[in-house]
């Protein structure tokens, strides 16, 4: 889920970035241009300090691969590519439509993670009142 949430939110940042140009009157950016500026177009749009989770297998899970499939559908990198060719109510809807899904995909992880934190909540009392022992988890080896 991070991991297609952080896919959203660069391509979010680079219509946002097309659209704002093209709404203060300057020209389609060629795919080129647009190239050599993501490095400053992606810095700019930092999400802030977050709790890295480095990954624990390379391969990625289905639900990404699901995830990504869904966002190459809403738009992909040949569309990214051409966004030269799209009128600002274009890019603008664009916009929207990525707004949306990375928000949903976002409360999505946000209820994950709260899961998470419960379910390690419950184990830690668990274990400091005694109602579970490593010894019985591990059981006769």
């Amino acid at each position: 889920m991070s991991y297609a949430r952080r896919l959203a939110q660069g391509r979010l940042d680079i219509v946002g970035t097309e659209l704002k140009a093209r709404q203060e009157g300057r020209a389609p950016a060629e795919t080129r241009e647009l190239i050599a500026r993501l490095p400053d177009i992606l810095a700019e749009g930092g999400r802030g300090p977050g709790r890295p989770r480095p990954p624990q297998d390379l391969e990625p899970p289905a639900l990404a691969v699901e995830l990504t499939a869904e966002l190459d559908e809403l738009v992909n990198a040949a569309q990214l590519g051409s966004l030269k060719d799209q009128s600002i109510d274009e890019l603008s809807a664009l916009a929207d439509r990525l707004f949306a899904w990375e928000r949903r995909v976002s409360e999505q992880r946000h209820r994950v993670h709260d899961l998470i934190d419960a379910l390690q909540a419950e184990m830690k009392v668990r274990y400091q009142s005694g109602g579970a022992s490593v010894e019985d988890l591990l059981g006769d080896r």
